[in-house]
């Protein structure tokens, strides 16, 4: 018993050497070309047509490679596991570990632990450096173009409309609508404020200047007027004020004043600004921010499946040449990557559902690496 307990340490070991220096050099292959096809050419575009200055290219790179070498890991462990496991299928190695009874899972083991180790690195990647270092890029080149991101439309800065709904468990109804001209990083101007009750129009708020108050948690109207109506439709109070506290919470202050994409936020940060916008009924970006917070849980996966891929076709592939199999790995890699590009766009159509939609490539790589396993 203690015979084959060693004979299987060795056998992890013997397999794990075989694979690291496959993996390590797939690696800074993969993420040298992935970062030479994201963003090398359009740098060096800009460099030669707009001036671009070489030093804050050399920046952008740098802040960006976190990010690109997430994205290879993947492609690495495919590379990886193809190489080594042919090499051993070539040498006849897979079938003498049978006869040892070996069991073919059993082979693929090391390989999944190191696709485990590779997953949980792209999950902190993606969680702890590539957000803030994306961040970072994108304002690096907005200050050498000048530009000022907290004034541009797609940051809510100017016609920042939050409604929010509530559910009584029957059907959504609006509760009200918060309309504002313009925000400048501290104050709302020109606001329109509509308060519902049972779906009716019941109060009427219009100002020129609105303030979050940190200290008394409420908003501060300036300069404004109110309606008040009742439930047949009739005015039954208006006024004209200097100063107007109103009770609402700080989720429309934090709704406006976002400025950071998806891909500039940690998961924690993206649950954050759902929660902020969980009740304003915006579907179309409330369903982006579902597909990026379950795309970091289902990139790292991803891992792990191509690692179980490789294996795979690895074993398939010993005895044939060796450009067959990376012919196959380059045709599941195309596969793999338009099922996620179509499968995210009909998702953030709202055509497949949100669970399907985002795991749908690692289920037809799932299905793929169990056909390419089943023993010959």
């Amino acid at each position: 018993m203690r015979k084959n307990n060693c004979s299987i340490a060795l056998l992890d070991r013997y397999l794990i050497n075989q694979l690291i220096p496959h993996l390590l050099f797939a690696i800074a292959i993969c993420t040298i070309l992935s970062e030479l096809i994201g963003i090398s050419f359009e740098q060096i575009k800009f460099v030669a047509m707009e001036g671009l200055p070489v030093g804050i290219m050399a920046q952008v790179h740098y802040l960006k490679l976190p990010a690109f070498l997430a994205l290879s890991l993947p492609l690495s462990l495919l590379m990886a596991t193809i190489i080594t496991y042919s090499k051993l299928s070539a040498r006849n190695e897979i079938v003498a570990m049978g006869s040892y009874g070996i069991s073919l899972y059993r082979m693929v083991a090391p390989a999944m632990a190191i696709a485990l180790s590779m997953a949980g690195l792209m999950f902190a990647l993606n969680e702890f450096v590539v957000p803030p270092a994306n961040y970072q890029a994108a304002i690096i080149l907005e200050q050498e173009w000048q530009v000022d991101r907290t004034q541009l439309a797609k940051y809510n800065k100017r016609e920042i409309v939050y409604q929010k709904f509530v559910d009584d468990g029957i059907k959504s109804s609006l509760k009200f609508l918060f309309f504002a001209d313009h925000f400048d990083g501290q104050d709302m101007q020109g606001i329109t404020f509509l308060e519902y009750q049972d779906s009716q129009l019941s109060r009427i708020i219009t100002a020129k200047i609105g303030r979050w108050s940190v200290r008394q948690e409420l908003w501060q109207l300036f300069d404004g007027h109110q309606e008040i109506i009742d439930a047949d439709g009739f005015y039954t109070q208006t006024k004209d004020f200097d100063l107007l506290l109103l009770q609402l919470s700080r989720d429309i202050f934090d709704y406006a004043n976002h400025h950071r994409d998806n891909r500039e936020m940690s998961i924690f940060e993206l649950y954050q600004r759902l929660n902020v916008i969980l009740h304003t009924n915006n579907k179309k970006i409330l369903r982006q921010l579902k597909i990026a917070i379950h795309e970091r849980y289902a990139l790292p996966f991803s891992c792990l499946i191509f690692a179980l891929l490789g294996t795979g076709l690895g074993m398939k592939t010993g005895t044939k040449t060796k450009s067959n199999g990376m012919a196959i790995a380059g045709m599941t890699i195309f596969i793999y990557y338009s099922a996620q590009f179509i499968a995210t766009a009909l998702t953030s159509n709202g055509f497949l559902p949100l669970l399907l939609g985002v795991w749908l490539p690692n289920c037809i790589g799932l299905f793929l690496s169990i056909y390419f396993l089943k023993p010959v």
